[in-house]
């Protein structure tokens, strides 16, 4: 996702159903390393058809600065019973409510 993401520019991807009870939003930037989101890029870019990675643009890269590592997001909806997202987009800025039946706690 983050391969297709980076290729077409684009600020956020929305992936439904994740088994989740909770939904999530994160980049890159907030779950990994910079050498290690480069790595997983190439290796997602290595797994496409030959034909489809000479269409691609190559990511940029380098010291965590890339466009995708640090402005791309993306949101993880839980499945339906358990949850949703409001997405409202209002003077060029995306507002983002996310909600939740909620977790049993063990107690």
């Amino acid at each position: 996702m983050s391969l297709l993401a980076e290729a077409l520019d684009v600020d956020l991807t929305v992936s439904g159903h994740m088994g989740s009870p909770y939904g999530c939003v994160w980049d890159d930037f907030a779950i990994r390393e910079p050498a290690e989101a480069e790595a997983r890029l190439a290796a997602a870019a290595s797994a496409f058809p030959e034909e489809l990675r000479q269409r691609l643009p190559a990511p940029a890269v380098g010291e965590g600065r890339a466009r995708w590592y640090r402005g791309t997001f993306h949101v993880n909806l839980p499945d339906a019973p358990d949850g949703h997202a409001v997405a409202e987009f209002r003077e060029g800025c995306l507002r983002l409510e996310t909600v939740s039946a909620g977790l049993p706690l063990r107690g």
